[in-house]
């Protein structure tokens, strides 16, 4: 089995993000399992870091827990 397919076995992500997100985060672990030697030709190679991946997905994750804010005060604020 090549390095590639046991990287996208074993690469741990977050079930819960978009698929694109994990695409990219199994991409950016088996680089980093790799010490980068992927093609630069690839057109399905990575286009992000594994740090700038979990930097956007904290982000989101702080926008997501900002909006439930926004909603339950928005909510509180309807009934009265």
């Amino acid at each position: 089995m090549s390095d590639f397919n046991v990287c996208h076995q074993e690469a741990m992500y977050d079930e819960d993000m978009p698929a694109v997100f994990q695409y990219f985060t199994k991409e950016a672990l088996c680089e980093e399992e790799t010490g980068g030697a992927l093609d630069p030709k690839d057109p399905n190679r990575p286009r992000f870091t594994l740090q700038e991946l979990r930097d956007v997905l904290h982000e989101r994750n702080e926008l997501k827990a900002k909006v439930f804010l926004l909603q339950e005060e928005l909510a509180y604020y309807k009934r009265y």
